[in-house]
């Protein structure tokens, strides 16, 4: 059948142009990703994109619009490549065109810095310039260091590169560049401190230290315990760095913190172990309370779980009721946690009902949009909460992340987690444990970490069943994280 335009129905009930369409098999190595392009036809309520990263056009229906207007043909977009249900290929997520790397090609010197490392390859951030991430290379970057030590010398160092594609298209940094000169003595320094614990480390056990760089040319900073759940807790210092800084009991000297022990002001070193991980050691509790400190039993405040009198939102919390936020989840526990902000002071009580997006947990980290309101009850509470990270911002984190198979289709699919990240995430069956192989189909929760694989793609990695199915509006409790666990914090940019 033929339309006006060159439009034909495909059997699917998709029209598409005469023009090649780009295929899932080509735009594998895309999906999850955010690209660039521009709109290249329109008919109410669905049309077609194209982009330079990819041959042929891409479906886009109206709901998936995120700007206002009409999207005329040739109006330049950025959006997000994934597989619907039915495994065809399609733009999400599309918005107004945003700066990204790809613009500053071959233009000009920038500045940034490395925000993580591992093995041979990290990324770069330079919010001042573009949004997200640019991957590097050891290759390209103009620094001798023994195998393996690259972590320790670069991780959050300021640097100048330039953006280039290679021969596949792929945009990376190149001629990279620190700007400070690097002490390489702080290679032969002796491992100190204690790493986050690795899969399968025994309850506040501590795991074999790893080697670790002093931050800050090893200055002693003060800040304060802003909470704390035995063994490990977070510490806050807003003069030096942003976010949270995880800390463990046995990097304590002295007195080792309670359950009232949040809010306590503290001294502290910031180190890197070897995996790239920020985390506070030489610990020191000193005798004063930072004031309006965190709450400090969270948790086990049965006010907060309406199990007593109500409480009215404090004064902390007027300033900002009903704005726009960004936070994160600080922790997670069956139907309810607790997020925390930069614009206010403690945490923030969630309940799994004012979720959006089909999340029934938060994922401890997770990067969040919320609202603050009241519940019934007149207690403080986050509303209209939101997960914004991408599941790229869990590269490398070591958090085993809890989700969903949206779809497969051997040898490969997708998993969809929206309390941990927006979208969808690739998988490959060669990254699924055997035992969970067979299991495979749509609404299967597995836990899964995510990395970045040889062909350069963010993919989930050691996937494995957790015996539950997930069904059209309802998850098994047992898709939430049993326990909260210490996080290394997601950066988001």
């Amino acid at each position: 059948m033929q339309y006006p335009g060159g439009m034909q129905m495909m059997p699917s009930g998709w029209q598409v142009p005469t023009s090649p369409r780009a295929n899932l098999d080509k735009l594998s190595s895309l999906v999850g990703q955010r690209l660039r392009g521009k709109v290249r036809s329109w008919k109410e309520h669905w049309g077609f994109l194209v982009s330079p990263k990819f041959e042929g056009d891409i479906f886009v229906h109206r709901q998936n619009l995120r700007f206002e207007g009409e999207p005329m043909v040739g109006k330049p977009v950025s959006f997000t490549v994934t597989v619907d249900d039915r495994n065809r290929v399609t733009a999400t997520e599309v918005t107004e065109p945003t700066a990204g790397a790809e613009d500053f090609e071959g233009a000009m010197t920038l500045t940034g810095r490395i925000r993580s490392w591992k093995n041979e390859w990290g990324f770069i951030v330079a919010p001042e310039h573009f949004e997200g991430d640019l991957f590097c290379h050891k290759e390209h970057v103009n620094l001798d260091v023994p195998e393996g030590e690259m972590a320790r010398v670069v991780v959050e160092r300021a640097v100048s590169f330039e953006v280039m594609t290679d021969s596949k298209g792929r945009t990376h940094a190149a001629k990279v560049n620190l700007l400070e000169p690097v002490d390489m003595s702080v290679l032969s320094q002796p491992w100190m401190g204690m790493a986050v614990p690795p899969k399968g480390a025994g309850k506040g056990k501590r795991p074999a230290a790893e080697p670790e760089q002093l931050m800050d040319n090893g200055e002693v900073l003060t800040g304060t315990l802003r909470s704390w759940r035995e063994p490990w807790g977070f510490i806050v210092c807003p003069e030096k760095f942003e976010g949270d800084l995880f800390v463990h009991k046995e990097t304590f000297s002295g007195e080792v913190p309670d359950s009232a022990s949040a809010g306590r002001t503290v001294n502290f070193l910031r180190a890197i172990d070897g995996r790239g991980r920020p985390h506070a050691i030489q610990v020191q509790l000193l005798g004063g309370y930072a004031p309006q400190n965190a709450i400090a039993n969270a948790p086990n405040n049965q006010a907060w779980q309406g199990t007593s009198g109500p409480i009215t939102a404090t004064n902390k919390y007027e300033h900002c009721v009903g704005m726009p936020l960004h936070g994160s989840c600080r922790s997670w526990k069956s139907d309810w946690g607790f997020v925390v902000s930069e614009v206010f002071e403690g945490d923030l009580f969630a309940h799994k009902m004012h979720l959006q997006n089909g999340a029934e947990f938060l994922t401890p980290g997770a990067l969040l949009s919320f609202e603050v309101g009241g519940d019934s009850r007149g207690r403080a509470t986050a509303l209209n909460i939101k997960c914004i990270n991408d599941a790229k911002d869990w590269v490398g984190s070591g958090v085993k992340l809890t989700g969903t198979v949206r779809s497969y289709r051997e040898p490969w699919g997708f998993l969809v987690s929206p309390g941990s990240y927006t979208s969808d995430l690739f998988f490959h069956v060669e990254h699924v444990d055997p035992r969970t192989r067979a299991l495979l189909c749509s609404g299967l929760e597995v836990t899964f970490g995510v990395q970045i694989d040889k062909k350069e793609r963010c993919t989930a990695m050691e996937i494995q069943a957790t015996g539950g199915m997930a069904t059209p509006g309802k998850r098994k409790a047992t898709s939430a994280p049993a326990t909260i666990q210490p996080v290394k914090v997601p950066r988001f940019y």
